[in-house]
C-alpha cells in the first residue's frame, strides 16, 4: 500500500482564525486573494479595486 501523504496537524493562527470564520468571509477572503494572484501573475487589471469593492460590497448587503 503507497504511503498517502498526511495533511498538516499544526495550523499557523492565521489558517486558525480563517477555518473557524464564518463561510461567507471565507468565500470572500478567497475571492479576493485569487484577484490578487491575477495582478501577482501580471496580468493587467486596470479594475482590480472595482472587483474587490464588488466583492466586499456583496457579503456586507
Amino acid at each position: 500500500m503507497p504511503d498517502q501523504p498526511q495533511p498538516p496537524t499544526n495550523l499557523t493562527r492565521a489558517q486558525q482564525t480563517f477555518k473557524s470564520s464564518p463561510e461567507e468571509l471565507q468565500r470572500l477572503i478567497r475571492e479576493i486573494l485569487e484577484e490578487e494572484r491575477k495582478v501577482m501573475h501580471k496580468l493587467r487589471r486596470p479594475n482590480i479595486h472595482q472587483n474587490l469593492y464588488d466583492h466586499v460590497k456583496r457579503v456586507i448587503r
